[in-house]
């Protein structure tokens, strides 16, 4: 991986962890998921940070219908 890829990724881990405590594991795990291309599934009990590192990530990268799919119940039901 070049150098100016390598930083962006830590510039990206770096700002995506912030505001989140003890979570940095699983920041970096749903990132992997993302560059590999692969689903993730968090599991945990509530106030424990899934919907916000959710939130960033996909923020990070698009809406979060250029994440999850379709967020529409009538849209769901179409594919």
């Amino acid at each position: 991986m070049s150098h100016k890829y390598k930083d962006r990724v830590k510039n990206l881990i770096a700002e995506l962890e912030k505001d989140l405590f003890e979570r940095e594991e699983c920041v970096r795990l749903v990132l992997l998921a993302m560059f590999a291309g692969k689903a993730i599934f968090l599991y945990g009990p509530p106030g424990t940070a899934k919907s916000m590192i959710a939130r960033k990530v996909s923020l990070a990268f698009g809406t979060p219908e250029d994440i999850f799919g379709p967020l529409d119940i009538g849209q769901l039901k179409q594919i």
